[in-house]
């Protein structure tokens, strides 16, 4: 991804700062109806129709998915399937793999290994919690694990 451009600059920085703060179970956070706004479940993303809605929300920034939220959704419905859905919802501005890819690593998950960590946008690289560090490669379902 170039972010050179800042396309994803502000979307990334907000993310930065709440990525680790999800309470137990709480998979995403919508910030409406305020004043406490709506939290997202595991139930509540089962469904495709409220996953959509909340891709919506996200296109606005009125929500996020969290980490665990990501890999939830990535375990449960696929990256095929979520493609599609962002397909009616219009949230990724290219509707691929890398731009859904990085919604989940700048959170702290990588679809592709599944880790769990950091990820650090200027270097590319992914520091999974259970330790060692790669490289991200765009365009590629492939990583290089060292």
């Amino acid at each position: 991804m170039d972010n050179d451009k800042g396309e994803w600059v502000s979307t990334w920085n907000i993310y930065k700062q709440i990525q680790h703060s999800a309470p137990e179970g709480i998979l995403a956070w919508d910030m409406y109806p305020a004043p406490d706004g709506q939290i997202y479940t595991s139930e509540d993303l089962k469904s495709l129709k409220c996953v959509e809605g909340l891709f919506d929300l996200c296109q606005i920034l009125n929500a996020i998915i969290y980490r665990d939220g990501w890999k939830f959704l990535v375990e449960t419905h696929g990256i095929d399937r979520l493609l599609e859905v962002d397909k009616i919802s219009g949230w990724f501005f290219d509707n691929t793999f890398d731009e859904l890819r990085y919604h989940c690593l700048i959170v702290g998950y990588d679809p592709v290994t599944g880790f769990i960590g950091d990820y650090d946008e200027n270097t590319g690289i992914f520091l999974p919690e259970q330790g060692g560090e790669y490289q991200t490669i765009w365009g590629s379902y492939d990583s290089e694990i060292s």
